[in-house]
């Protein structure tokens, strides 16, 4: 592969252009009270959009946007305790154009709580339930504080907390404080995360064929389909160091670079 610096230079320019001015739906994956619903508020108010909409599935919402019945998404890419979001890793690899384009992102902190029936106390509690990804965020405080619970893998953290909501008192959910006023529950503990530097990074999808709404990109997403051995990612990314960009992660699939300069201001 041979990269140029001016024809590279001239294809992120292009992600800096005005793009045009339309109202929209955003959908994310619910329900209502997750981190994805809090990051979906987010981009909604930071680019002016009209609402969110609760979808099911990663999946559902990619097919969404690619088949025009919703102009953007949010898709869960990486969690910095968990790694990459396997359902969004594989919708990026896939072969076949999907229809949509990665245009943003939206970078939540997670902050996640016991919550509880009010009036439950910690003695009361048999069984605390959430999803797997929370569950392994805060294990070591579970080790430590409800050695004696047992855990259940739900589908999301808001799905559980609704589960506690209309549970006997005897259960608890790890999820944020949102899911909290949602589903009118007791926060018993805050912040049991392990690592309290923990947060979710969300891609923005919109539909193919439209301008990038946002002027200034952050964030490249690359995919090189190379042969074993070839060096082309060694390549690509010396080019994009003279190009002022700094490179935030390398691996065998993807290449994060973070814009240093303002020639794209």
């Amino acid at each position: 592969m041979n990269i140029s610096s001016r024809a590279l230079l001239a294809v992120l320019s292009a992600l800096s252009l005005t793009g045009i001015a339309f109202a929209s739906d955003l959908v994310f994956r619910g329900p209502r009270g997750s981190y994805s619903d809090e990051a979906a508020s987010q981009y909604v108010s930071r680019a002016h959009l009209d609402t969110t909409i609760a979808l099911t599935t990663i999946t559902e919402i990619a097919q969404s946007v690619g088949e025009g019945r919703a102009q953007f998404g949010l898709l869960p890419f990486e969690n910095s305790t968990g790694g990459f979001v396997g359902e969004t890793h594989k919708l990026l690899l896939a072969s076949q154009d999907p229809g949509w384009r990665v245009i943003g992102d939206v970078t939540v902190p997670i902050s996640n709580n016991l919550l509880v029936k009010p009036g439950t106390r910690g003695s009361d509690l048999r069984k605390i339930v959430s999803h797997p990804e929370a569950l392994k965020e805060c294990a070591n405080w579970l080790k430590t504080k409800f050695p004696q619970l047992a855990e259940e893998s739900m589908s999301s953290t808001a799905a559980a907390a609704e589960a506690v909501s209309k549970g006997d008192g005897t259960i608890a959910a790890i999820a944020s404080s949102a899911a909290a006023r949602v589903y009118g529950l007791q926060i018993l503990f805050s912040n049991i995360q392990d690592n309290q530097h923990n947060a979710t990074n969300f891609v923005v999808i919109q539909t193919a064929r439209r301008d990038f709404p946002e002027q200034n990109p952050t964030r490249l997403i690359v995919r090189l389909d190379v042969k074993k051995g070839d060096d082309a990612l060694g390549r690509l990314v010396e080019e994009l160091k003279h190009l002022s960009f700094a490179s935030v992660r390398i691996s065998s699939v993807f290449t994060y670079v973070r814009i240093r300069s303002s020639q794209f201001s």
